[in-house]
């Protein structure tokens, strides 16, 4: 599992010339957790990352690159991360260069 920001992910992807990297050191991890107020870890679905996920931050809530594209900027803080698998992590990276391509085009 990794852990990362919405909030440092979007800044990072909108602001960077290149696409954010996800960090897999801890404290990187750590760092992007402190940054943001909606942190997601990637993980997957299977029942061993669940039990993991649960372990270490109760239940697992999954959610979709349009449910964190809708839930910006609406003021919401989780109090623990959220999980989103790969191809939706993936997704997430492709909505928000489209986004950054929308903004550049429209200065």
């Amino acid at each position: 599992m990794i852990l990362i920001s919405a909030g440092l992910l979007a800044a990072a992807v909108l602001f960077a010339s290149e696409p954010a990297q996800i960090a897999g050191d801890a404290a990187e991890a750590g760092a992007a957790n402190a940054v943001g107020t909606k942190p997601l870890m990637v993980c997957a679905r299977d029942d061993a990352s669940k039990r993991a996920f649960k372990r270490e931050y109760g239940r697992a809530i999954y959610v979709s690159a349009e449910d964190v594209m809708a839930s910006r900027g609406d003021g919401e803080r989780w109090s623990a991360p959220r999980c989103i698998t790969p191809t939706e992590f993936a997704r997430l990276r492709r909505l928000m260069g489209d986004l950054k391509a929308i903004r550049v085009a429209s200065r």
